[in-house]
């Protein structure tokens, strides 16, 4: 697989410097979402909720946001349509939408009122399978932070009854620790969808709104059957 080559900003107590290094496209947006939220000043920022020793994840635990998107009505639910006009999702309170410099989807992110945190989204075209991409993802993952630890790695059933590779992780973005939710799941033919939510460590509603916004994503066109 080709890799590309990028200089990120890495911050440490005593200096700053930059460091070049080679990550592959599958896991590009990941970067992007990093990159977006050390530019949006992430470090010395405190999550809502005081940080746990390590975030609690399971299946059943996005399984029950998943059976609850269906069963709770949507009365104030504001849905968007992305960039792509390939698919909608409900736009969290407390969240806006900018534009993604490098995909021609739209990113979410926190108001500053809300902290800080972002959902970047993305396509690739399909490799092998989407439980495979995952486990690739997961081999990539920890070039693009330090502590990197993986909480999960597993396949879920989103609402439209398609399957989802789901991964989380955790690490440290210079000075600060966060968390990190990648959701792989069909979009057009031939391509993948990449849904990546980042929050600071410790913050649950943040992880709570990433997870009701995975299940939200609706296509428009023919998915892809994996």
């Amino acid at each position: 697989m080709t890799r590309l080559t990028y200089r990120t900003y890495k911050s440490c107590k005593s200096c700053k410097s930059w460091k070049s290094f080679r990550i592959y496209p599958l896991v590009l947006p990941l970067f992007l979402a990093l990159l977006c939220l050390s530019t949006l000043g992430l470090a010395g920022v405190e999550a809502k909720k005081k940080p746990t020793a390590a975030p609690t994840d399971n299946k059943n635990a996005f399984q029950d946001q998943i059976d609850r998107s269906k069963a709770e009505p949507a009365k104030q639910d504001l849905y968007q349509t992305d960039y792509s006009k390939n698919f909608s999702y409900v736009l969290p309170p407390g969240w806006q939408v900018t534009q993604n410099p490098m995909y021609p989807h739209d990113i979410l992110v926190k108001q500053a009122s809300e902290g800080k945190g972002n959902i970047v989204l993305a396509d690739q075209p399909v490799k092998g399978n989407i439980s495979k991409m995952g486990d690739d993802m997961v081999d990539e993952l920890p070039k693009l932070c330090d502590d990197f630890k993986l909480v999960s790695n597993e396949m879920v059933k989103l609402p439209s009854g398609a399957n989802c590779a789901r991964l989380m992780h955790t690490g440290k973005l210079g000075e600060s620790e966060m968390c990190q939710v990648n959701y792989l799941m069909p979009y057009t033919r031939g391509r993948v969808l990449i849904v990546t939510g980042t929050v600071l460590r410790g913050d649950s509603d943040g992880l709570a709104t990433i997870e009701k916004f995975a299940t939200s994503v609706s296509m428009k066109k023919k998915k892809l059957s994996l």
